[in-house]
């Protein structure tokens, strides 16, 4: 089991962090630049309330807290969840089961 996870911007692994009440810590400061060729400075990235957001020299103090009150931000990641992956009314953790177990059959 995971207690907390840390990363540099929103995306799919940290929804499903929150998808499964994991608090989530992200460090300030990322910035999408050039990759392959191809630009992606003016990418909008994104960022909720439902993770702490703080800077590099506060990382491990966040880590602390978040996992000292792993509720702290739970409505606001439930909340995201529903808006971002969940229908409100099923368990996220058994649907995403589910569709691993279908696309792994279905292979």
């Amino acid at each position: 089991m995971t207690d907390c996870v840390v990363g540099i911007e929103e995306g799919t692994f940290q929804l499903l962090a929150m998808a499964m009440d994991i608090p989530v810590v992200m460090v300030e400061g990322f910035k999408y630049r050039q990759y392959g060729g191809i630009d992606y400075s003016s990418v909008e990235q994104v960022r909720t309330n439902a993770s702490r957001w703080v800077k590099l020299s506060e990382v491990e103090k966040a880590i602390d807290e978040e996992m000292a009150h792993p509720d702290r931000l739970k409505k606001e990641r439930e909340q995201v969840v529903r808006d971002e992956l969940w229908d409100g009314k099923t368990n996220p953790t058994e649907n995403i089961i589910n569709v691993i177990r279908e696309v792994y059959n279905n292979a």
